[in-house]
């Protein structure tokens, strides 16, 4: 057993709890990256449905600004 520093407090944690802690780090840091990664791909796929499902933009070209060469 030994004191290790969380949060400014200093906890009392066993040599196998750290051991186990320090084996599962790469297996959180894939968990987080890979969550990162399927929010970013859900939202763009919202994003690119909603595009599609939105009324497509109108052209009124007696609106725009012609310049006439006469």
């Amino acid at each position: 057993m030994n004191y290790q520093p969380f949060f400014e407090m200093h906890i009392l944690l066993s040599e196998q709890l750290i051991s186990e802690l320090q084996a599962q780090k790469p297996a959180i840091a894939l968990l987080l990256f890979l969550t990162i990664l399927a929010i970013y791909f859900a939202s763009t796929a919202i994003h690119s449905a909603l595009k599609l499902l939105r009324a497509p933009r109108r052209n009124y070209p007696a609106h725009s600004k012609v310049i006439a060469n006469d």
